[in-house]
């Protein structure tokens, strides 16, 4: 579907708008955050426009001129909206619910959301999380599971009446399969009490191993999940505003760059 004039009208103007940079700065440095932290990661994108993530905000929010400019300016904590518990569930540890926000979620946001004297209400906060949001749905994969720690030496086990593989390998947090490895003659003859067994010890692994693309449909499809058809190709224009859009003028007497 083409966009409507309205749409375009409003977005030029939301654009022009000196008020439109008003959480440039918020925006930039949460986004340079990411790239810190996740530059390297495979297939995160170097480089990464920040201009893209205004595109976005001045969408979910309508721009200086929209009803939540200086409120939920990416609908984070509106009705319907998941990602919020997504994002909460990560800030209180609850891994199963997070659906990869742990992987994303800063130290630093989550002190913010655990200040009483912040709220998804203030714009700068809701920017965040929504972020934050957005960041865990880009992501494609993620490996966790439980391996051997080679930083740690070979034990011996003596088995105990009751016991079984799986038991001994919850004990020592390895997989039941790095533990029969370990011991593949034991594995033939069956456990009994008095066995020996050569044992390692485990530690769990969660760590993410790989992004989506971050392009406009993909962020549509990831943030937005369908309820706007035309997502992807509002990001686009908006986009290609920002990035057609001058440079600020430099302020008078301020030293040159």
């Amino acid at each position: 579907m083409a966009l409507t004039q309205g749409f375009k009208d409003t977005m030029t103007a939301a654009v022009a708008d000196p008020a439109a940079a008003d959480y440039d700065t918020a925006l930039k440095a949460e986004i340079d955050a990411y790239v810190a932290r996740f530059k390297g990661t495979p297939d995160f994108p170097d480089p990464l426009d920040w201009r893209l993530f205004k595109a976005q905000l001045l969408i979910e929010s309508g721009g200086p001129q929209g009803k939540v400019w200086k409120g939920r300016v990416m609908q984070i904590g509106n009705k319907g909206d998941p990602g919020l518990s997504v994002v909460k569930a990560a800030a209180e540890g609850r891994i199963a619910d997070a659906e990869g926000a742990d992987l994303v979620l800063s130290a630093d946001l989550k002190s913010a959301m655990k200040d009483p004297k912040q709220s998804t209400d203030q714009p700068v906060l809701n920017l965040r999380i929504g972020l934050c949001y957005l960041f865990a749905r880009l992501i494609k994969n993620i490996r966790d599971e439980d391996i051997i720690d080679t930083s740690r030496p070979p034990e011996t086990y003596k088995v105990l009446k009751g016991d079984s593989w799986w038991k001994i390998a919850r004990h020592f947090r390895i997989k039941v399969k790095d533990l029969q490895d370990l011991n593949s003659s034991a594995v033939t003859r069956g456990l009994f009490p008095g066995m020996e067994l050569h044992v390692r010890w485990g530690k769990h692994v969660r760590e993410l191993t790989g992004w989506r693309t971050f392009d406009y449909a993909t962020i549509a499809d990831r943030y937005n999940g369908g309820g706007d058809a035309d997502y992807a190709d509002k990001l686009e224009f908006v986009h290609k505003l920002l990035l057609a859009a001058p440079k600020p003028a430099p302020t008078p007497g301020a030293p040159k760059k």
